[in-house]
């Protein structure tokens, strides 16, 4: 995480940007509760979409599938899609498929093993964290539905938005009901 926060900053900071307000989806989620603990000056606001404050240990293989780092080593990316869709019990959709291809099997095996040993954010941390936070998660999505709950009744200015049916795969589409929560957050903040 260290490394993900200070990629992080170094953008901003190539932008000139002293804050900006931070949407993330899973792990970019958890780099935006990483990112309000240790630097609460470079964030407006966060908005979590399926992610979790919590230490992570156990949560690949009940992300994707038991057998998910085998199936990186053997079959590459396409081998850890296929293991996916079939927990899953249907196709992986195209957009998702894409960006998990264009990954490095060996780099994304890599990451699932250090996320293993990540520490999260303590309960007291997160309650004084004050950040704006809009946290999203799918009722189908239990373990990051239950942690985004939970945050929102600790950070003293974060709410917290059911997203009936989902998954945590399809978290975000259809679009129009994240945007349905998203945009007046926004324009709360705006004013």
């Amino acid at each position: 995480m260290p490394l993900v926060l200070a990629d992080i900053l170094a953008v901003l900071d190539a932008v000139d940007a002293p804050a900006a307000h931070l949407f993330g989806y899973s792990f970019g989620a958890r780099a935006g509760f990483s990112l309000a603990d240790s630097y609460p000056e470079r964030m407006l606001s966060l908005i979590s979409a399926g992610g979790t404050y919590r230490a992570p240990g156990g949560s690949v293989s009940e992300l994707f599938f038991p057998g998910y780092d085998a199936a990186l080593g053997a079959g590459g990316m396409a081998g850890f899609l296929d293991g996916w869709a079939v927990h899953s019990g249907g196709p992986i959709d195209p957009q998702t498929a894409a960006a998990f291809l264009a990954n490095d099997p060996l780099a994304l095996r890599a990451y699932f093993r250090q996320v293993e040993l990540e520490s999260g954010i303590a309960d007291a941390r997160l309650a004084l964290l004050e950040t704006p936070a809009l946290l999203l998660a799918g009722t189908r999505d239990r373990e990051r539905y239950l942690d985004s709950e939970r945050a929102a009744t600790l950070m003293p200015h974060a709410s917290f938005r059911g997203l009936p049916g989902r998954t945590h795969g399809d978290t975000l589409k259809p679009a129009a009901e994240v945007l349905a929560a998203v945009i007046p957050f926004l324009a709360s903040l705006d004013a």
